[in-house]
């Protein structure tokens, strides 16, 4: 195999846990929930942060397909799957049960009141008896802001995961979120990355899409709406707790089993003084957002200048919408000062932002604990973080989890010591493995778990690779 032996480390430490997930987590045969829409508009607030409020588009003017192409790169037979696991050592799980088949799909969703059209990836066994499998919601975690960066648009290798998933037995739903049409017309829009309202209703939008593909299409499997779980990593926690927030009046027709935020920014505010504090990823993360949020906002009368220097108001955004990774203005800053106003810097120095505006506005409408989105339903949570995170630095997290849980979250909070973004997310794999198969199996998340913040754990414990 190609790679550095690191690289084929991480590699095989996602491919087992993945396969002992599948292998932990056994779905049932229930038949698929009411798929009929319960609501025509959805009981939401829209607007904010200077933007006015702007009427839903009905939920029945939205999740229709447009488009769907399956995919031969996507069409692999379980045996292959088996040897290219065995390539990694990996073999107890061995042979897989199904072959799996992938479309690329393109929907309707919504942006800002106006129909617009969104990509997604469906992965599904490949069987002809009209079996029903739990449905897993995959959003990705951040790579890039623009329609070439979406997973889509790329090969197997990009949607690995959901081809693993649907082999073992899961109906996976990934979405690409606004600006990211992996395939067809581009969006000509940037990303709007770490948006609530955008990217919970593009996510949802795209399970209404792919139920109601399985309905229409019938290639054979069914999806069980009433076994769907939000599972994703760094921006996909953050996409996976705000779907499952706006998830009961804006996608009724599903339940959520349990929702899964590994390294998840729960709170925008508190990571981006700690980014304008010192230069750590957390910076880098907060000119995307600030970028981003602006382009997706536009509160009048305000210019990204006010926040970033002049040079780099001028050029980011041009530089996000076309590259997923090259970003000149900013990459050769080594300094807060070569990137950020005075006046934020100065602002941030005294330990708040509030009054800021819009720029504190659009950060606190992605803080989980003081939202105005209704929590309407409880379903289990684990979040994980990790202790040597710069980008969703832990203590930011961990000091949101007494607001959540007087807000109704019922969460099992983890916390690996020592360990960055990435590899927090990877070794603690194993533990969300067994935590994921109790709450679809029925089992209530024990309350000596509940909302306690723990001292951080060795995660490495969890593994147990075979070299």
């Amino acid at each position: 195999m190609e790679g550095s032996p690191e690289e084929r480390t991480v590699t095989k430490l996602h491919t087992l846990a993945l396969l002992a997930l599948a292998a932990a987590c056994t779905p049932k045969d229930d038949t698929a929930g009411d798929t009929a829409v319960q609501s025509l508009i959805p009981d939401l607030p829209t607007g904010g942060c200077e933007m006015a409020s702007y009427d839903w588009v009905p939920l029945d003017q939205v999740g229709d397909v447009v488009d769907a192409d399956e995919g031969d790169d996507l069409e692999v037979g379980s045996a292959a799957i088996d040897f290219l696991l065995a390539s990694y050592g990996v073999t107890q799980f061995s042979p897989l049960p199904h072959d799996v088949r992938g479309w690329r799909i393109r929907y309707v969703t919504q942006d800002k009141g106006q129909p617009v059209e969104a990509t997604m990836v469906l992965t599904l066994p490949d069987v002809d008896d009209g079996s029903s499998f739990p449905i897993v919601v995959w959003p990705h975690g951040t790579s890039g802001f623009t329609d070439e960066c979406a997973p889509s648009a790329g090969g197997m290798t990009e949607s690995g995961f959901g081809i693993i998933f649907a082999s073992m037995g899961y109906a996976v739903v990934a979405p690409d979120y606004l600006g990211m049409n992996g395939f067809g017309e581009p969006s000509g829009m940037l990303h709007p990355y770490l948006v609530p309202e955008a990217t919970a209703v593009a996510t949802l939008d795209a399970v209404r899409a792919a139920i109601r593909f399985v309905e229409d299409e019938q290639p054979g499997a069914a999806m069980n709406a009433d076994q769907t779980i939000f599972w994703g990593g760094s921006e996909g926690g953050f996409a996976a707790l705000w779907a499952e927030r706006y998830q009961p009046r804006y996608l009724p027709e599903v339940t959520t089993v349990a929702t899964v935020a590994l390294v998840p920014p729960t709170d925008l505010t508190a990571i981006a003084l700690q980014g304008l504090a010192q230069p750590i990823d957390a910076s880098g993360g907060l000119v995307a957002a600030l970028t981003a949020q602006h382009s997706w906002f536009q509160a009048p009368g305000h210019s990204l200048n006010e926040v970033l220097l002049d040079s780099i108001a001028e050029a980011l955004p041009q530089e996000m919408m076309e590259s997923c990774n090259d970003f000149p203005s900013v990459d050769s800053a080594e300094t807060l000062e070569e990137i950020f106003q005075p006046a934020l810097l100065a602002q941030a120095a005294t330990g708040s932002i509030e009054g800021f505006d819009p720029w504190a506005c659009y950060l606190g409408m992605a803080d989980l604990a003081e939202t105005v989105i209704p929590r309407d339903i409880d379903p289990p949570v684990l979040i994980q973080v990790s202790g040597a995170d710069q980008l969703v630095v832990a203590s930011t997290v961990r000091d949101s989890i007494p607001g959540l849980c007087e807000d109704g979250y019922r969460i099992d909070y983890i916390e690996c010591e020592g360990l960055d973004h990435t590899d927090g997310a990877v070794y603690s794999l194993p533990y969300q493995i067994e935590w994921v198969a109790e709450r679809l199996a029925g089992t209530p998340l024990p309350e000596v778990e509940t909302c306690v913040v723990d001292a951080p754990i060795d995660c490495e414990q969890f593994l147990d690779l075979e070299e």
